[in-house]
């Protein structure tokens, strides 16, 4: 079982104000060559609400850039984590926030296809939740008219929720597209107290990307192994359903911010699972 491990943006980035996740604004040009020196093959973009005009993804030179440093590092960008929705969502209650976030989609969607993206993470999480059936209808009249788009440049639109898979796979079919799939989170999943291994079987041909984190039900992040993930089950279900795609790292921080050493720690620990399901 050979898929492309990557890891989220800024992980690779000592954080200054104690963010667990962030753009690293000062320093995304350099996590290129750490990501090929520890040994990863991608890296998934981060477009947060902070700064996100001066984004280096949405300017033409700096795609040029992105694309430049993917090149020169074997390092690939295939997935982009947009998490300016969790700040703006989707279905914010005020329509004009909401237009304003299906006009900046758009926007990323054609940029990030410049770079190679094939994936923009949606959080529909926290204060984005999708708590009703009316949250999902007014996520879907804004995803529903960039669909078209989507097919055109090939971009999968993977939703994060708390749903559970079987309501996750509904709400993805419903939307009649294979541009529009799930992106899953192990360990916020195992934190839900959902059974990780057994939803990735449910959600077989909806699964639009994977993020690989630790926890405890109810509980924080954690270095991997030590949560209430079932690895081997993840790992296993991952390979009965075929899934292809690139999983991403997005594991607990070393307390310390000792990122290099951290993120090889984490990717080791991934490879060791690839090993025994060959």
């Amino acid at each position: 079982m050979k898929l492309p491990i990557g890891i989220m943006q800024g992980r690779l980035t000592p954080s200054t104000d104690g963010r667990l996740q962030f753009f690293p604004q000062d320093n995304w040009e350099n996590e290129f060559s750490l990501a090929a020196e520890i040994g990863f093959d991608c890296l998934e973009w981060v477009f947060e609400s902070n700064d996100w005009p001066v984004n280096p993804l949405l300017s033409s030179t700096g795609s040029i850039r992105i694309a430049e440093l993917s090149m020169e590092y074997g390092v690939a960008v295939p997935s982009v984590c947009a998490d300016y929705f969790m700040d703006f969502p989707l279905n914010h209650p005020d329509v004009f926030v909401r237009q304003h976030s299906a006009v900046l989609l758009r926007d990323l969607m054609v940029q990030s296809h410049k770079v190679g993206v094939k994936t923009i993470l949606i959080p529909v999480l926290e204060k984005a939740e999708v708590k009703s059936r009316a949250d999902q209808e007014d996520i879907k009249s804004v995803l529903g008219p960039l669909v078209s788009l989507a097919e055109e440049l090939g971009i999968v639109l993977g939703l994060e929720c708390s749903l559970p898979a079987a309501a996750s796979a509904e709400w993805a079919s419903s939307f009649k597209t294979p541009q529009i799939k799930i992106y899953y989170d192990v360990g916020n999943a195992t934190s839900y107290g959902f059974n990780a291994a057994r939803e990735i079987q449910e959600l077989s041909g909806f699964l639009g990307g994977v993020h690989i984190k630790d926890r405890n039900l109810n509980g924080p992040s954690v270095p991997l192994g030590q949560g209430g993930v079932d690895f081997n089950g993840v790992f296993r279900s991952l390979k009965n359903i075929g899934y292809n795609r690139p999983i991403i790292l997005q594991a607990a921080r070393d307390p310390e911010d000792r990122v290099q050493e951290n993120a090889r720690k984490n990717l080791n620990f991934v490879r060791g699972f690839f090993g025994t399901l060959n």
